[in-house]
This record gives structure tokens, C-alpha cells and sequence, in this order.
């Protein structure tokens, strides 16, 4: 496989190569990003055609990397059967060579499609917000628990020395809410290894010591 380097080594060559190069990996590429999608989004040559209201020659056509006669217009109907974008841009030779070294189907197969990135979208903006509330619900828990400490830390119920409490780390719980948020639903294994913060033991002891427990 060749290189980055190993591509511009061949460029530099001359000028001639350079515009055959380009104009070939244009005709390349296009053709396999086509197939690439259309496997994965569509299944079949036909099932894209309908959903671009296209032949299925047309799209088949699209796919033979050794045919170069594609119209900006059917390239966008393709993409619209597709539900996504196709755009195209002026890039140095550095680019160039760069693009034609790194082409593969797991590079376009990770392109989601208008309504995939809107689902990602949405549950972005809903785990920033249950993240935020959680931050929330966490500093008004710290904020009571370290209230309860001090009234028991002074009052009659302790007889013995006052009650030595943790302390109290908000950003050590909102780490741990982070944590909790990024793991996958059902994920027994991350829940498990999931550290307590100081409030536990903070709660426990406090627990404790209201009842009259001395362990």
C-alpha cells in the first residue's frame, strides 16, 4: 500500500502526472464512496435508485470506477437518496496524497445520515442536560449532608469524641456522575467498579451515630 510520501514522491514527476493522478482518484473515489454507502445504507443498486429517483443503470453506472462521466447532478441525487451531503472542494497535493493513502470503506461507513445525526444529536443535548441536573442534585446533597455532620458532630447524641466526618468533595461526586454517564445502558461490569465518594461513608457514619451506634 502506498504512502502518503510514496504518492508524493510520484507527483513530483511532473505536472502532466499530477492532473492524470488527481483526475483518476476523483473518478475512484467517488465511485467507491457511492458503493461504500449504498451497502450500508440501502442494500441493494435498487433500492437507492428509488429513493434518488434514479435508474438502477444510473446508479450502477455511479459505482464503475472506470466510467468518470457523472454529472454534479446525479452525484447530488445519489447523495439526497443517500440523506446526506456531498460536497466538493479544492485541495493542495499534500491533501491529495494524504486522501488517496488513507481511502477505505471504514472511512465513509462512519458518515451517518441526516436522521442518524439527529438521533446523536438529541441524545446529546439530553445527556448534557441529565448531567447538569444530576450536577445539581449532587451540590444540594453535599450541602445537606455537610449540615447534618455539623449538628451531630455537636449535639447530645455524641457522647464520646465529636464524629469525624469526610470531607466533603462536590467535584468528586459530579467525577462520579461523568463517569455514570458515559456508561453504556446495562452495563453491569462499569456499575460495579464504580468507587464510592466520601458522602457514603459520611452518610453511614452519620447514621450511626444519631442511632446510638458506637461500631
Amino acid at each position: 500500500m502506498n504512502t502518503a510520501e510514496d504518492i508524493w514522491g510520484k507527483l513530483a514527476k511532473s505536472k502532466k502526472y499530477r492532473e492524470e493522478f488527481a483526475l483518476a482518484l476523483l473518478k475512484r473515489s467517488v465511485a467507491f464512496q457511492i458503493k461504500t454507502l449504498r451497502k450500508k445504507h440501502c442494500g441493494s443498486q435498487a433500492a437507492l435508485a428509488e429513493r434518488a429517483s434514479l435508474t438502477q443503470g444510473v446508479v450502477s453506472r455511479a459505482e464503475d470506477q472506470d466510467y468518470g462521466n457523472l454529472t454534479f447532478n446525479t452525484v447530488g441525487r445519489i447523495a439526497g437518496g443517500l440523506d446526506m451531503a456531498f460536497i466538493g472542494r479544492f485541495v493542495s497535493f499534500g491533501d491529495l496524497a494524504r486522501f488517496s493513502s488513507d481511502l477505505s470503506e471504514k472511512e465513509f461507513t462512519s458518515i451517518p445520515t441526516f436522521e442518524e445525526e439527529t438521533e446523536r444529536r438529541a441524545s446529546g443535548v439530553a445527556s448534557a442536560a441529565s448531567t447538569m441536573t444530576a450536577y445539581a442534585v449532587i451540590d444540594s446533597v453535599l450541602a445537606a449532608s455537610d449540615a447534618v455532620s455539623q449538628q451531630i458532630a455537636g449535639s447530645d447524641h455524641s457522647q464520646s469524641k465529636p464524629l469525624q466526618s469526610a470531607p466533603i468533595d462536590i467535584e468528586n461526586g459530579r467525577a462520579m456522575i461523568r463517569a455514570l454517564c458515559q456508561t453504556e445502558p446495562g452495563s453491569q461490569s462499569a456499575r460495579s467498579n464504580v468507587i464510592p465518594w466520601p458522602l457514603d461513608n459520611q452518610r453511614r457514619q452519620g447514621h450511626a451515630a444519631i442511632g446510638g451506634n458506637t461500631r
